[in-house]
């Protein structure tokens, strides 16, 4: 040990604690996990809060193929889930579904774990990086009472625990370029990695500030490199090993060619220009995202909208007339955005080209996350003014209204979940039933069971019999479409708002009964 008179000539005690405060400040301050009684508190909210809410019924055919892959068998080539198959999302769900006896609990309680693992992410990108600091405890309430965050988190889909880890992979990114220290290329190299087994499209995102770290820090490129190989191959391997190397690649041949060419909702598979594409991306951020106001809705989000608005401006404004949002936090905050917006832009036209955000509002997630990381900071500087704090009250208010409301709403079924069962009435009546309906639709009567003969639209020669079946007075149920040059005996209409779910929220059934 060092003797006293070393310790006074290195420095007093109180120009060490000052020079170790300063360290942890410019480091973004200490560990997020050292709050323990705080994040085990959060932890459980979460958790138990997902599993009040979740989700009891099949909500879409993207659903079904998790649910299946987690409660019946997982199988790449029977798209239970389609390619890559989202073999870390499943490992993680499995054994809980195991444990549980219910995959419904099982993707709630990886949803609500998500939603912690989320909350730790940001923290890397904030100032203090502490869950009690300003920015924390605001980064923390828009998450727990986002409505997208919410949903996501009952849902059977891994986008939410993608999210987290895809912004932990940037803030520790970033920290390494920051500091320069090998470890946080090292984690974030690793998370990389992993994100390719358990959400794929958002494998973009990531990819500017892992580059600059190969840039900007030599030492710490073959950490970096050899962590990404080593996170990759942890799943990789199994899933080739359990699926064989010519199935994998077979599925991978056809769920690539048919998402990009057919059915992915991109630029190549619809009609839809790039305007529209961007106007339904910035819509989807703003209403589904933020629950803003768009014409039509509750006047809950009009106030969110202003808050949304003054927050975002308050930012805006300090960011280009002062220095202060340079000088705050040494640099740390600025330093974080300016590497958060090329992530913003390369995903932001991965995801208008090529994902499917005309029909599925998730893809926004990670646009989304950056959103409220700026707004976690703008509602600080905000509350410093009195009129700021009732701005900001009132918003965060009407903000966990409409998520609470939409969440409710979540927990009865969608429009395409009562079909299935409102089919399923007919078929017990009728059991010479024949359904047309697109091949998803199809998909989701077929795997849940509905004994019926089924005709996909898109099946010419199937559509030509028809004819024969209506002339022998057989029952026809048509989903979404009206039979050409026939009248239906009856007509009903399901719903679900648009806002939990973006995928066929009006749902229209034609039933065809002359004869009996």
């Amino acid at each position: 040990m060092g003797s006293p008179t070393q310790t006074w000539r290195t420095g007093s005690p109180s120009r060490i604690l000052s020079r170790m405060r300063l360290d942890r400040e410019s480091t973004g301050g200490v560990s997020p996990w050292g709050e323990a009684p705080l994040w085990a508190l959060l932890a459980v909210w979460c958790v138990i809060t997902r599993l009040i809410t979740r989700v009891t019924y099949l909500e879409d055919p993207d659903s079904i193929r998790f649910a299946l892959a987690v409660a019946d068998k997982y199988d790449l080539t029977a798209l239970q889930p389609h390619f890559p198959g989202y073999p870390v999302f499943w490992a993680i769900v499995k054994p809980i579904y195991v444990l549980t006896g219910s995959f419904s609990v099982a993707f709630a309680v990886v949803g609500g774990l998500a939603t912690v693992l989320l909350v730790a992410a940001g923290l890397l990108l904030l100032p203090g990086n502490r869950l009690r600091s300003p920015e924390g405890l605001a980064w923390t309430v828009l998450v727990l009472w986002n409505p997208m965050v919410w949903l996501l988190g009952n849902r059977y889909m891994p986008d939410l625990l993608g999210a987290a880890v895809v912004l932990a992979t940037v803030g520790f990114a970033i920290r390494a370029m920051r500091e320069g220290r090998t470890a946080d290329a090292l984690i974030a190299g690793t998370l990389f990695g992993l994100l390719g087994g358990l959400r794929l499209s958002y494998v973009p995102f990531a990819l500017i500030p892992l580059a600059g770290v190969a840039w900007s820090v030599p030492r710490a490129r073959a950490a970096l490199f050899g962590s990404t190989v080593i996170g990759t191959l942890v799943w990789f391997v199994p899933l080739i090993a359990y699926t064989g190397w010519e199935p994998m690649i077979s599925a991978a041949g056809r769920q690539t060619v048919g998402h990009f060419t057919e059915f992915g909702g991109t630029v190549l598979s619809e009609s839809i220009s790039s305007g529209g594409r961007i106007s339904r991306a910035i819509e989807a951020i703003w209403a589904d995202g933020l629950g803003a106001w768009l014409p039509g809705r509750h006047l809950l989000t009009a106030v969110v909208a202003v808050a949304v608005s003054a927050i975002g401006g308050r930012v805006l404004f300090v960011a280009l007339t002062t220095q202060k949002f340079e000088s705050r936090d040494r640099g740390w905050s600025a330093f974080a955005l300016r590497w958060l917006l090329p992530c913003v832009v390369l995903y932001s036209i991965w995801m208008v080209l090529y994902q499917n955000v005309l029909y599925k509002s998730r893809h926004v997630l990670p646009l989304l996350i950056v959103a409220l990381l700026v707004l976690s900071i703008g509602a600080v500087e905000v509350v410093r003014k009195r009129i700021g704090r009732g701005i900001v009250a009132s918003g965060v208010l009407a903000y966990a209204l409409v998520a609470m409301v939409l969440v409710a709403q979540h927990k009865e079924p969608t429009a395409i979940a009562q079909v299935v069962e409102h089919v399923r009435v007919i078929s017990e009546a009728e059991p010479d039933l024949t359904v047309v309906a697109v091949p998803l639709v199809t998909f989701m009567l077929e795997v849940q069971g509905v004994d019926a003969t089924f005709v996909e639209v898109d099946d010419r020669e199937a559509m030509a019999l028809l004819n024969s079946d209506r002339e022998a007075g057989f029952p026809i149920v048509s989903i979404g479409m009206r039979l050409e040059n026939e009248t239906p005996e009856t007509k009903s209409t399901f719903y679900h708002n648009p806002f939990v779910n973006r995928m066929w929220p009006e749902i229209p059934l034609y039933v065809y009964t002359s004869g009996h």
